[in-house]
């Protein structure tokens, strides 16, 4: 993917401990920033992000449309939008989960589908 937005991949961080997501910083030179693509550990869903440091325990997500639609062409992996993965929570569909994703959601606070979906508490 990296080769196709002409991008590199500078490091790779396989989720760990109790984040829900793998991830990778991606450099691009002609744009001049870095990013983060993200994978959740479980669901097909990617997502782009500000790249953070390593203490930061908040993903900043963007909108590219080069890169997100190099994605988009990974199936089944869908890659949400910024808007989406700024939904409130309160306004989000929850039904199809269960009791014991519904207590974490009521223990950790998320604000935002983003938040809850790529998360640090998982």
């Amino acid at each position: 993917m990296a080769r196709r937005t002409n991008g590199r991949v500078l490091a790779v961080d396989p989720a760990g401990g109790r984040r829900s997501f793998h991830a990778a910083i991606l450099t691009y030179r002609d744009r001049g920033r870095e990013l983060e693509l993200v994978g959740h550990v479980l669901l097909p869903l990617l997502a782009l992000a500000r790249r953070r440091i390593e203490s930061d325990m908040a993903l900043s997500f963007l909108d590219d449309r080069e890169v997100s639609g190099k994605l988009g062409a990974y199936e089944p992996y869908r890659v949400p939008g910024t808007a989406e993965l700024a939904l409130p929570v309160a306004r989000a569909d929850l039904s199809e989960l269960g009791e014991a994703e519904m207590d974490q959601i009521r223990y950790w606070r998320p604000e935002t589908v983003g938040e809850l979906v790529f998360n640090f508490w998982d």
